[in-house]
């Protein structure tokens, strides 16, 4: 969800870097976690357009990074990538670029006199210290990752804005997801595709929830039928398909021997406000728009469940799927 990008020298500090980006991987996702792994000129380029795209700029400092510079300072023909890369991340907005100092706070971050005019700014950047032996490697990692959540809280969670429902995300999070998944819309065309992230999902032990609109409720179907431009009926034939969509899934889980109380579905008769796919700490939110199916519609990106942003959204789920407007659907 947060986009992290690694720079580091190769002849540095490789095997902290490995360690650094394993408990990276772990807590984030492996596919937005970026290590600078280049090889050749399409990776480098590769590599800078994945600073320019990143929250976080991680810059990774230990006992030689110091040396390797000046030497490729003194090299005018060997080019330094790590110093593009710290250049590219300190001069595009909203990146975040921390340098991670290994093992010996005093010892290795560089002073601003001993660094390149263009990154010199990487010298008052606030460092944070990891140290690489098993005492304290942990401690220091779970600091580092708070201190990258709590940057994007002051956002009140939210990272970005996507054009339309970022598909392949939304799987790959409930695929991921322990604890929730909790989805509130009036319709989806999605559950077919959702199927197996929702069954993975469940076997790894999450609650799902579901809240569709009352197919009863002809007043509210009729309205989202004039909204979308389509006949009567359209809204309201496709939330029944939608249950009929959900209860296969449901058996599918029987059938897998997972625990199918913990898929629960009921329908609401309420005025639609918005569009909400939850999976753990991710929240997307949705709209629905006049003339356009939600899908097609912006989606903004929220990320942490201690963010402003995310506690308003799960508490909006949460009155809902109480109320009174709200009954459950059997499968």
């Amino acid at each position: 969800m947060i986009n992290i990008f690694i720079s580091y020298r190769h002849d540095d500090v490789p095997e902290t870097v490995r360690s650094l980006d394993d408990y990276l991987c772990a807590h984030f996702d492996t596919d937005t976690v970026k290590i600078d792994y280049r090889s050749t000129e399409h990776d480098i380029k590769q590599m800078m357009d994945h600073v320019r795209t990143s929250d976080v700029l991680l810059v990774v400092i230990g006992r030689n990074w110091i040396n390797i510079l000046e030497e490729r300072q003194n090299d005018p023909g060997n080019d330094d990538h790590v110093r593009d890369e710290i250049y590219t991340g300190l001069t595009t907005d909203g990146v975040l670029v921390i340098p991670v100092i290994v093992d010996d706070l005093k010892k290795h971050h560089p002073p601003a006199q001993m660094l390149p005019d263009e990154i010199k700014a990487l010298s008052y950047k606030k460092e944070h210290l990891v140290r690489d032996d098993s005492a304290h490697f942990e401690s220091d990692m779970a600091a580092l990752v708070a201190r990258i959540k709590e940057r994007h809280a002051r956002h009140g969670g939210a990272l970005r804005v996507a054009d339309k429902l970022p598909s392949e995300l939304l799987e790959n999070r409930i695929a991921k997801a322990k604890q929730h998944v909790r989805i509130m819309c009036i319709w989806s065309s999605r559950w077919f595709s959702l199927r197996d992230s929702l069954l993975k999902a469940l076997r790894d032990g999450a609650v799902v929830q579901i809240l569709l609109l009352d197919p009863a409720n002809e007043a509210l179907c009729r309205q989202r039928d004039r909204d979308l431009n389509e006949g009567a009926g359209f809204t309201k034939s496709h939330i029944e398909q939608n249950i009929r969509e959900l209860g296969s899934i449901v058996e599918r889980a029987a059938y897998l021997g997972l625990d199918r109380s913990r898929f629960q579905i009921k329908l609401y008769s309420a005025t639609p406000s918005r569009v909400l796919y939850m999976a753990d700490e991710m929240v997307l939110i949705g709209s629905h728009p006049v003339g356009q199916l939600s899908a097609s519609a912006p989606h903004t990106i929220v990320y942490g469940a201690n963010t402003d942003l995310f506690q308003n959204m799960q508490q909006h789920f949460d009155n809902l799927w109480e109320s009174d407007a709200a009954v459950w659907h059997q499968t």
